[in-house]
């Protein structure tokens, strides 16, 4: 995805990569540790 005229880059620079993945790592942790508990409830 291109903006107009930006470099590809200026998408990520609000944020820094390492902080919003170690976010996404634990949201995706935690999502599935809660279907793993849903799974063996049932």
């Amino acid at each position: 995805m291109k903006l107009d005229g930006h470099p590809p880059a200026v998408a990520t620079v609000e944020e820094p990569p390492q902080v919003s993945n170690r976010h996404f790592e634990k949201n995706r942790k935690f999502r599935f540790l809660k279907r793993v508990k849903k799974v063996m409830q049932a």
